[in-house]
């Protein structure tokens, strides 16, 4: 019996939300169970394995292997926890402050050069055992670093930036890209405060009161050499663009050779469970957007505005799309392309609201990347699930993550409806 289209978007989607409900109560590895409930759903759609396989996101497989990687060389030989140990005593009472200077570090890695993706890796990577050092939650800082690089890879040699202002100018907005870059950095900032909220930043209480810069020691031999490392892994991403996840293999394999710790204990360090866990449930998303889950959902989203709510519409429906996609890579050339006609039906016609619109979707698609099944969120994870590796329930953490973005791409259309994204476009573009 073959179903019908609908019959089978309302499937999918039931197919996934009971995956990450079943993984909860049965603290399963969500990943592993998504393999299975995949090949299942396959058998119900009709869809071949080969088509099964495409959903395997190789690109974030390596990234997140390779960066697990070189972060389990500096956790091995302590090269993380003493610089965090640095930067909390010199912090001193300011250390409140810290969770800010993560947004800010973020922020200037990602318009560096390697954009959102590589630059939310890199700053996750020092948040993380900062987090440990101080006794914070590990997603005080590393979700500030996150919404740093997302509103850093907006810049116009960014590719997300790119992407973002070459379909702009397709559709008749050209040079979109400063406005675009402004509504990211107020509204990355405002859900960083958010963040710092749910957690109570105000209380981070380890500070140079507890130790003195004087009194921690210098870094060793090995300690320097990872350091040094890591600059030029930051320079070699930076300028000649590479994969970061290979990048990192590279020098890591480097760093064994020079004996700054062993191939053996940096592979046992590997977060293995939390790779499946992302890979896995990637690939059961890509085949919930074939099944029509995520074109069902979005319907029933953009059915429901009009004229007044449209721009906050449309930073949600970009939001739920991303939890399922790339918000480069679908999300904005899906949706961005679809603003004249947004525009038509809505009786519209000032071009400041065409560029809020477009900027609101880029911010509800990335806020959904705090969720632990993409990119950005599943490199928070991992970092936060290797510092903090018998220190926090992983399941737990799954789903906090997944509560926090999902209430802060329902937020971005709050945000975009009160008009801050048009109030900002009308100045910079």
């Amino acid at each position: 019996m073959t179903l019908g289209a609908e019959t089978l978007a309302i499937i999918s989607l039931l197919a996934l939300f009971l995956t990450i409900a079943i993984a909860f109560w049965r603290k399963m590895n969500p990943g592993v169970l998504a393999f299975g409930v995949t090949l299942i759903l396959a058998i119900i759609a009709n869809i071949d394995t080969h088509t099964i396989i495409k959903g395997f996101n190789s690109n974030l497989f390596i990234i997140l292997l390779g960066a697990s990687f070189f972060a389990s060389i500096a956790q091995i030989n302590g090269t993380l926890h003493l610089l965090a140990r640095k930067v909390v005593a010199m912090a001193g009472k300011r250390a409140w402050a810290v969770p800010f200077f993560m947004y800010f570090v973020g922020v200037l890695l990602a318009a560096s050069g390697p954009g959102t993706v590589p630059g939310i890796a890199l700053a996750t990577m020092f948040a993380a055992p900062l987090a440990l050092t101080m006794g914070a939650h590990p997603l005080l800082m590393c979700y500030p670093g996150q919404l740093g690089a997302i509103a850093g890879g907006m810049v116009p040699w960014c590719a997300t930036g790119i992407i973002s202002n070459t379909l702009s100018a397709d559709i008749g907005y050209p040079e979109t890209w400063l406005a675009n870059l402004f509504v990211h950095l107020v509204a990355t900032f405002i859900f960083a405060v958010y963040v710092y909220i749910l957690f109570r930043g105000w209380r981070l209480t380890k500070s140079a009161e507890h130790e003195k810069e004087s009194d921690i020691p210098p870094f060793n031999r090995d300690q320097r050499l990872t350091l040094i490392a890591a600059v030029v892994m930051i320079f070699i991403v930076i300028v000649f663009k590479t994969n970061i996840g290979l990048t990192c293999f590279v020098i890591g394999c480097v760093l064994n050779l020079l004996g700054v710790t062993s191939m053996e204990e940096c592979i046992k360090k590997v977060s293995w469970g939390v790779i499946l866990m992302v890979v896995g449930v990637g690939m059961l998303m890509h085949l919930v957007i074939i099944a029509g889950g995520i074109d069902l959902l979005a319907k029933i989203m953009a059915s429901i505005s009009n004229a007044d709510t449209i721009d906050g519409v449309i930073s949600i429906v970009a939001g739920c799309m991303s939890w399922f996609s790339s918000t480069s890579g679908v999300v904005m050339p899906a949706l961005i392309p679809t603003v004249p006609s947004l525009m038509e039906h809505m009786g519209l016609t000032d071009p400041n609201f065409a560029v809020a619109m477009i900027a609101s979707l880029g911010v509800g698609s990335h806020l959904a990347g705090l969720s632990p099944a993409s990119t950005g969120g599943a490199l928070t994870f991992a970092h936060s699930t290797g510092e903090f590796r018998d220190k926090i329930d992983h399941n737990k953490l799954f789903l906090q993550m997944f509560a926090i973005s999902v209430s802060s791409v329902l937020l971005s259309g709050v945000v975009a409806v009160s008009g801050l994204s048009e109030f900002i476009t009308s100045i910079f573009y």
